[in-house]
């Protein structure tokens, strides 16, 4: 996934949210029954508030989008690539990679758990 033709920045923001996807299989699915409840309910939430076809690729993923060009970036995710877009697996590692690359402190269950992953990515 992290090609030759990225740049270092490109490079970062793709390990950060591959990285999201693996510790899905390990942290979330061994986090406690009312934390993954929140973090759904947290998903479900957001989806529900997106109109379909109203977002860009780079408003649905604003940290890895960067690495995409222009027409790319700014054209509306609709049909096929918006569910891609908007499946929990692809929201669940752009909230690891939006949490990796925030000073911004925790407030809820959702949040810091997402803090809690990307403290160890910052500790690797």
């Amino acid at each position: 996934v992290i090609k030759s033709g990225l740049d270092r920045q490109g490079a970062l923001e793709t390990a950060v949210h591959e990285f999201g996807h693996s510790t899905e299989a390990s942290m979330f699915m061994n986090a406690p029954r009312e934390v993954q409840s929140e973090i759904f309910k947290a998903f479900n939430a957001q989806i529900a508030a997106i109109k379909k076809g109203s977002l860009t690729v780079e408003q649905h993923r604003p940290i890895t989008a960067r690495k995409y060009g222009e027409d790319v970036r700014t054209a509306l995710g609709v049909g096929g690539y918006e569910q891609y877009l908007t499946n929990f697996n692809e929201w669940y590692a752009e909230q690891v990679s939006r949490w990796i690359t925030t000073d911004k402190q925790p407030v809820n269950a959702v949040e810091k758990f997402f803090a809690g992953v990307a403290n160890m990515w910052k500790k690797v």
